[in-house]
């Protein structure tokens, strides 16, 4: 599995509420929306990391392939 160490941009959408916390958090600590954004994001999936695999390894086995070939089908966007 080769990942690139590029940054992917997507898009997400927020209630207003969320969206105006957001903007305020930023505001606090000098940063925009989308990299506060980025790191919420990036810190889920790294609390969740080990939920994240044991889910990936059983929807291999449902779809009688190996996480390894899951893993690449992803990796190669």
């Amino acid at each position: 599995m080769q990942l690139s160490e590029e940054n992917i941009r997507i898009n997400i959408t927020l209630s207003r509420y969320d969206y105006h916390r957001l903007k305020l958090w930023c505001k606090i600590h000098g940063r925009t929306p989308a990299a506060v954004a980025g790191h919420i994001v990036s810190s889920a999936i790294e609390a969740n990391f080990d939920l994240i695999n044991a889910q990936a390894a059983d929807y291999a086995k449902w779809q009688k392939q190996t996480l390894e070939d899951i893993i690449d089908e992803e990796s190669g966007e």
